[in-house]
């Protein structure tokens, strides 16, 4: 199995839980993804350093 790159573990400003059942209102998630220069090395086709990605949920009216 081939380990992972490392990512942050930073928290995304907009993240949050939904304590009470799933959609109820607005729902966020954050997913961040570093690259570090180990990883970029090994795979020189990569351009992609580091990415965010924020997605909301909610049910339609």
């Amino acid at each position: 199995m081939k380990p992972r790159p490392p990512h942050s573990t930073g928290k995304c400003s907009a993240a949050r839980s939904a304590k009470s059942s799933p959609l109820s209102q607005k729902t966020y998630a954050c997913f961040v993804r570093r690259y570090d220069a180990n990883h970029l090395a090994q795979h020189p086709k990569q351009k992609i350093s580091a990415m965010k990605l924020l997605v909301t949920a909610e049910d339609a009216p």
